[in-house]
């Protein structure tokens, strides 16, 4: 284990089932605002686009022939069939040249053909110019979040743009040892005139992070690139990664994407994704906090649990930062909004861990990318089912059942059960197969069940058990997701903390705010012990108040978090 490798290895089989801490770290010192900056943070700005750097993409007919292909799948699922059936059909869409579903891998795969196989996402712009290849992948929403690919891959016909040029491909594997990975963060300004003020205050601030070359004016939209963040010793730019500014009518794309046709899933409306938050690791969150504020007027969002964040070995700090436009919206505006900015700023406290050693492999960079989803549970058992019947798609961190919660001598004594009683129950229910010798309670066990193991207690832990005995029963049976339902009470109900356990989606809480959340494994990673980005999917269910006159009050946006307590996952 003396090897970095193998401890890697053993970090990551072990940090899971580690206590995280949050600790509450130092006030991040906040700084007078300029009047332009603010304006422009909470007015104008919002999610406008993502663009990945790749080595390699499939030509457009392979995709879209994919793309046929699910969405025949998705039609005869959408008639009731069985998933054993499903299998059958989609053998025959293939005439049988399929993948065995059993040794799916993360490692190695198209992202492109993961999001058009696990997510239902589409390819619905392209640009195919003289020295690269680009394609733009979305869910059904046309105002959702949109992922841009591009590859060094020449001989098209298209004009040539510069944010489509090869140049960036090679800039960002020189800076990235040669990994793919994500190197644009796309903003849209809504604001007529508002790049001009985002540009002139890098010009008065940072004027060394203004990309040369990158202002452009194509019909109606304006662009303007500029890198994310100083390098360590903030000598200069880390000219890695790239904020793009992008101000044109609502709803555009970038100039150069030509438009394609997209035929969507069956389940499509099930399917629609929306950005949230985009998250950075660096090396240090004080200069990028510092380049944010000066420009956009971004402040830290101290209503965010931050601060230190520890799971065993590995020790983190995170800043949420954002604009600031106080918006209340009701449930459905909640989902679709993309003007409230969220970037979640990641930086190590020690040697080990994801954060220090995707900034050790990789440089300063974008880990994750987090979408908004209407149904959490829905999403992920959709994907899962979909890669057991096409063996494509997407993997999901493998949680351990321990954190959702463990049946223990504290929660049976709480049902007025002696200790004594309270460790008869717990052996009665090893022996009876309920749970196992750590205290996981086996999914799904039915009242009956839990009664039936009940009768091996014997002695005066049976008279114990036998005036308490709805209690005990209810209290085996929550020791599924007690650590959850220490947390949220009866916030949820049995069968959404059930789904959630099922599912293995994580959970945080803010007052009365719940956050789902669920990483994918890895994407764009070639080997197990290289660090590379991934996906993350959220639902967000707001606490809700009710007004005076019966009605509910309006939701706020990004009420729930970020997930803090769970970035070391």
């Amino acid at each position: 284990l003396k090897s970095g490798s193998a401890r890697k290895a053993m970090y990551r089989a072990t940090a899971l089932i580690r206590h995280v801490r949050v600790v509450r770290g130092a006030p991040v010192q906040l700084r007078m605002i300029s009047n332009t900056a603010v304006e422009v943070a909470n007015s104008s700005l919002c999610f406008h686009h993502m663009q990945f750097f790749v080595h390699e993409l499939a030509p457009l007919q392979e995709y879209k022939e994919m793309e046929k292909k699910t969405t025949l799948l998705s039609r005869e699922l959408a008639a009731g069939i069985s998933e054993e059936q499903a299998r059958a059909k989609w053998k025959d869409i293939c005439n049988d040249e399929t993948k065995e579903p059993s040794s799916f891998s993360s490692l190695g795969q198209d992202p492109v053909r993961q999001l058009i196989f696990g997510m239902g996402w589409r390819i619905t712009g392209v640009h195919d110019g003289p020295d690269s290849r680009s394609v733009m992948v979305q869910s059904a929403a046309s105002a959702g979040c949109r992922v841009i690919f591009t590859s060094a891959q020449g001989g098209g016909s298209d004009p040539s743009f510069p944010h489509f040029a090869a140049a960036n491909v090679t800039r960002f594997f020189g800076c990235h040892d040669g990994k793919a990975g994500c190197g644009v963060l796309g903003f849209g300004i809504q604001e007529e005139g508002g790049l001009a003020k985002v540009t002139g205050r890098y010009q008065e601030k940072h004027p060394q992070l203004l990309v040369p070359g990158s202002d452009q004016q194509v019909g109606g939209q304006m662009l303007q690139d500029a890198y994310a963040y100083y390098r360590p010793d903030e000598a200069g730019p880390d000219v890695g990664t790239v904020m793009r500014f992008v101000e044109g009518p609502p709803g555009s794309t970038l100039p150069g994407l030509r438009e394609v046709e997209a035929e969507f899933p069956a389940d499509s409306d099930e399917l629609v994704a929306y950005s949230d938050h985009w998250v950075s690791n660096v090396v240090s969150r004080t200069s990028f906090l510092r380049t944010l504020e000066d420009v956009l007027g971004f402040t830290p969002k101290v209503d965010f649990n931050a601060g230190v964040v520890g799971a065993g070995d590995a020790v983190i700090e995170s800043t949420v930062s954002g604009n600031s436009t106080n918006l209340k919206l009701s449930e459905a505006e909640a989902l679709v909004n993309q003007n409230q900015i969220y970037l979640p700023i990641n930086n190590a406290l020690s040697p080990v861990g994801h954060v220090a050693w995707y900034v050790e492999q990789l440089g300063q960079g974008v880990q994750h990318l987090a979408n908004r989803v209407p149904n959490l549970i829905n999403f992920v058992a959709r994907t899962n089912k979909w890669r057991r019947i096409t063996g494509e798609g997407f993997t999901f961190l493998n949680i351990p059942r321990s954190y959702y919660g463990r049946l223990t001598t504290k929660l049976l004594v709480q049902t007025g059960l002696s200790d004594s009683a309270a460790a008869d129950v717990l052996s009665a229910m090893v022996d009876a197969g309920v749970s196992d010798h750590l205290g996981v309670v086996r999914l799904n066990v039915t009242a009956a069940e839990v009664e039936q193991a009940l009768l091996k207690v014997s002695g005066n832990s049976a008279t114990e058990v036998a005036a308490n005995q709805s209690a005990v029963v209810g209290a085996v049976r929550r020791g599924v997701y007690s650590n959850m339902y220490g947390l949220l009470g009866n916030q949820l109900s049995e069968q959404e903390y059930l789904d959630t356990v099922a599912n293995q989606v994580l959970v945080d809480v803010q007052e009365k705010d719940v956050l789902f959340q669920i990483f994918t494994s890895n994407v764009l990673q070639a080997k197990p012990t290289e660090e590379a980005p991934f996906f993350e999917f959220i639902q967000r269910k707001c606490g809700e108040a009710r007004l005076a006159d019966g009605t509910f009050a309006p939701m706020r946006a990004g009420c729930g978090g970020v997930g803090v307590r769970n970035f070391l996952t």
